[in-house]
C-alpha cells in the first residue's frame, strides 16, 4: 500500500514553487492588463480616425499610441509531484490563420470539408477563396486557393 503513494515535495519546496508561480501569475497579469490598455488606445484612435474620415481631411498626422514593451515570463517547470494534468494542443485546430498563396490540388474521395480541416481553414473562408467552385462538386486534380 505504501508503494501506491507518491512522494510529496517538502512542505518548503512547495511553498516556494508556489511563490514562484504567484509571481509568474502576476507578471502575466501585468502583460494582459497592459495589452487590454493597448487595445483600448488603438480602439479609441479607429473611431477616431473613422469618425475623421467621415468629415472634410484636414493637414493632420494621426498621433498613434504607444506601445508598450513586453517582455515574455519564462514559465519554470513544474516539480513531477505537482503535475497533476497534461494537456495535448493539436496544431491542426490553432486559430491561427494559414499563410495565403497556397494551393491544393484535389485528390479522389476529398471533400471540401476534409480540406478546410487540413489546413485549418472555415468553409466559408474556403468559400471567399474560390469563387464559383461548388464545394460539393469537387473534381480529382482540381487546383483550389487555400487561404
Amino acid at each position: 500500500m505504501a508503494s501506491d503513494v507518491l512522494p510529496l515535495p517538502s512542505a518548503p519546496q512547495a511553498q516556494e514553487q508556489l511563490e514562484k508561480l504567484v509571481e509568474q501569475n502576476r507578471q502575466l497579469q501585468q502583460q494582459v492588463d497592459g495589452l487590454q490598455d493597448s487595445l483600448k488606445k488603438w480602439s479609441d484612435w479607429y473611431a477616431n480616425q473613422t469618425a475623421k474620415s467621415n468629415s472634410p481631411p484636414q493637414n493632420e498626422i494621426p498621433q498613434q499610441p504607444a506601445v508598450t514593451q513586453i517582455t515574455p515570463v519564462q514559465p519554470q517547470p513544474l516539480p513531477q509531484a505537482l503535475v497533476t494534468q497534461q494537456v495535448v494542443v493539436n496544431p491542426a485546430h490553432t486559430e491561427v490563420p494559414a499563410t495565403h498563396g497556397h494551393t491544393h490540388t484535389v485528390e479522389r474521395g476529398e471533400t471540401a470539408m476534409a480540406i478546410c480541416r487540413k489546413y485549418g481553414i472555415k468553409l466559408s473562408e474556403f468559400e471567399v477563396a474560390n469563387p464559383g467552385v461548388s464545394p460539393a462538386r469537387l473534381r480529382v486534380g482540381e487546383v483550389l486557393n487555400v487561404p
